[in-house]
């Protein structure tokens, strides 16, 4: 065909190629293309052009031909917008150096519309008997495809928009593991740059090291088309691990995408960060099964983890110990200190059971003061022996003092243990034992263990089902007693004062003594009436004694929980009114613990009592961990020496010298030292000795109903 359009170059030969049948041919054959072709000679004149060829360079055919053509001179543009000038022009570029210029995409205005049109220049060798050559242009409209691309690409962009746009992870992973596409949402929470993760394996650069195997198994087996049973695809919780190692955990949605030949090709992910959202869940799940001051696990896991492990040993045919623990003195930190000081205590004995325990037990707290601790897996022995073991461990490491504030607190326990099976066969039943044990250590004198004996919970049950009920009903009933114990002046020996102390005739058991029902009293609160009543009791019976002509001084005990009744002067002041009595024949004793402590109101109370005119005595001195700065502050006027002090007093020197310094320390506070429990006529006469002005004891007098103390108050007189 070149060769019929060679010969249609030479001018003299158009009104030939008319008549020759293979020029006209060949002409014909280029009127049907859907190309534009035209042919220019060397010197740029067109030699061929066809219709497809003039109607997108918009010529007319028949009148281009035999003339000089240039498309800097036909308006034509490149596809970036830029005119098609002389230099520019890949015609004559191609006919100066008779290279090709291929598919170059030019642009004409057509109707205020623009059409896209592919340019290729090809060199023509000459043909023969001709000397030179030319070149031929085809050209083919591309206006469909280039809009085709362009809607394609807009239609990209905008799904790439919706992708940055979405508050979801994106992600498309080969089958090889490799990124092919995330999105900017992933890009930030993973903590890189646009593009870098593209191209790179996604579970060696961002899954954690110990779920990368699991994580490729899932990816072939549902590239593989077969997802495990153990996965829902619309829902898999996995966790990434950012730039910085932090590890985030996502839900994933995921779908495969087939490739051309209809198998899988791509996984394309879709992820929600629920990190957040998971810890919530677990934050709010450790709270429904831990304490919250402690952090200990709390009754409701203790009880789900008995149940469990009672299941495992009835199965395997084991033991194992439940310990019941209830602090001793705990109160006492409560009622001295306060109640932020009494967590701090549980926190600390918290903290230093902790330390002591297996990772195989569980210890809990079941309420209170009270703990708990389930032994499993023992090894060896009874469990019975274990758990004494366990127990004696644990008072062994409550011996040290509790330091909260600068005050220093002796906290023990009283320990109760059941063995399963022989204790107790269910969850509910092991428990009653345990309690049951644990008061049963706390009555045989506290800071001891006791393993559960056969008919104990019963017994217990017995003993106080009813117990707050009568202590509630010997207030009415007139069940409570004054009985007066003397303080005598040494060496002389003559009364002093008394102290008041309640007894309660309880019906079915006879006398008992303040030190048995006391802590009753404490943990129920009427302590706070039976208070009441001991000193409105204590006014009348002094009236009687004034009226007597007795003049007798009577002491009464506070406890640390009426120091802190909003109402405590006023009741006293009422108590001393109603009776016509006055402040000076009372003296308000206060363990050393409270009156010690560094609470503010316990203090403003003590000034309260001082400033109504009853005087102070501070009881039980040197049982606990005294403060003397803060003695010194108190308008105290005696100072009680616990009967500890006087153990081992005369035959020990050591216990002597204790003893001697403490009563010289009084007076050197300017108080009087009030020496109690005394017991033998040698303590007796060491206290004279060492000039302590004050004493009481069973071998001084034993407390006794007041109108047995009145021949006492009478030689007095």
């Amino acid at each position: 065909m070149f060769a019929g359009m060679g010969r249609l170059m030479d001018e003299a030969g158009l009104l030939a190629a008319r008549s020759d049948p293979e020029l006209l041919h060949g002409a014909q054959i280029l009127e049907v293309l859907e190309a534009g072709v035209l042919v220019l000679d060397l010197n740029g004149v067109v030699r061929r052009c066809n219709g497809t060829a003039g109607r997108l360079i918009g010529v007319d055919p028949d009148a281009v031909i035999g003339r000089p053509f240039s498309l800097a001179k036909a308006g034509l543009l490149f596809d970036d917008g830029a005119p098609i000038d002389a230099e520019s022009d890949p015609v004559a570029r191609a006919l100066q150096t008779g290279k090709p210029e291929e598919r170059i995409l030019i642009c004409a205005m057509r109707q205020m519309k623009s059409a896209w049109i592919e340019l290729s220049v090809h060199p023509l060798p000459p043909p023969a008997g001709w000397p030179t050559g030319g070149v031929v242009c085809s050209l083919l409209d591309v206006t469909e495809r280039r809009e085709a691309e362009r809607e394609l690409r807009v239609a990209r962009d905008r799904a790439e928009r919706y992708l940055d746009m979405a508050g979801s992870i994106i992600v498309a992973l080969d089958a090889h593991a490799r990124v092919t596409k995330i999105n900017r949402t992933g890009l930030r929470l993973l903590g890189y740059k646009e593009r870098e993760l593209v191209g790179r394996d996604w579970i060696e650069t961002v899954v954690p090291p110990e779920a990368r195997s699991h994580a490729r198994q899932v990816l072939e087996a549902m590239l593989g088309g077969v997802a495990p049973q153990d996965i829902d695809p619309e829902r898999v919780e996995a966790p990434v691990m950012t730039r910085s190692g932090e590890v985030r955990m996502i839900e994933w949605r995921a779908s495969v995408l087939d490739g051309d030949d209809g198998r899988p090709a791509d996984l394309l992910c879709s992820g929600t960060d629920v990190t957040e959202r998971l810890r919530h869940a677990e934050a709010v799940a450790h709270l429904a099964y831990h304490d919250q001051l402690t952090g200990l696990p709390n009754r409701a896991l203790l009880q789900e983890h008995l149940e469990v492990a009672l299941a495992r040993a009835e199965r395997e045919g084991r033991e194992l110990a439940l310990l019941f623990l209830d602090l001793d003195n705990f109160k006492l930190v409560n009622d001295s200190l306060g109640h932020q000081a009494g967590d701090r205590v549980l926190q600390l004995v918290a903290d230093r059971l902790s330390a002591i325990t297996r990772a195989s037990d569980l210890l809990a707290r079941h309420g209170g003061d009270e703990l708990l601790l389930l032994l499993t897996d023992i090894e060896g022995g009874s469990a019975a022996e274990a758990a004494e073991s366990v127990a004696e461990k644990i008072l062994e490491s409550l011996e040290e003092p509790f330091d909260v504030d600068g005050t220093q607190f002796e906290i023990g326990a009283s320990v109760g243990v059941a063995v399963f099976p022989g204790d107790g066969r269910s969850a509910s039943a092991l428990l009653r034992a345990a309690d049951a044990t644990m008061y049963q250590a706390k009555a045989a004198g506290r800071n001891r263990v006791a393993l559960h004996r056969p008919g104990l919970a019963l017994d217990r049950a017995g003993e106080l089902i009813s117990a707050t009920t009568r202590l509630r009903r010997a207030l009415t009933d007139e069940e409570l007693e004054v009985y007066y114990q003397p303080i005598l002046s040494l060496p002389d020996g003559s009364v002093h004062a008394v102290e008041a102390l309640v007894r309660w005739n309880d019906p079915r058991r006879g006398l008992v003594a303040a030190s048995e029902f006391l802590q009753l009293a404490e943990e129920t609160g009427l302590v706070e009436s039976i208070g009441e009543w001991l000193i409105e009791s204590v006014c009348t019976q002094g009236a009687r004694w004034r009226d007597d002509g007795l003049d007798a001084c009577v002491h009464f005990n506070l406890s640390p929980r009426q120091l802190r009744q909003r109402h405590l002067i006023d009741s006293i002041r009422s108590a001393m009114e109603n009776a016509g009595v006055g402040p000076g024949m009372l003296t308000a004793e206060i363990g050393d613990a409270a009156a010690l402590s560094e609470s503010r109101s316990d203090s403003a109370t003590l000034h309260k009592l001082h400033d109504l005119g009853l005087s102070l005595a501070v009881d039980d001195f040197g049982a606990g961990n005294s403060s003397l700065g803060r003695l010194r502050e108190l308008p105290v006027a005696e100072l009680k020496l616990h009967r500890l002090l006087l153990r081992g007093v005369p035959h020990e020197r050591g216990a002597g010298a204790l003893a001697h310094a403490v009563i010289e320390m009084a007076g050197g506070l300017g108080m009087r030292a009030v020496a109690e429990g005394v017991e033998t006529e040698a303590q007796w006469r060491f206290l004279v000795e060492h000039g302590c002005p004050l004493a009481q004891g069973f071998h001084l007098g034993r407390p006794a109903p007041a109108a047995a103390v009145e021949p006492l108050l009478r030689r007095a007189v």
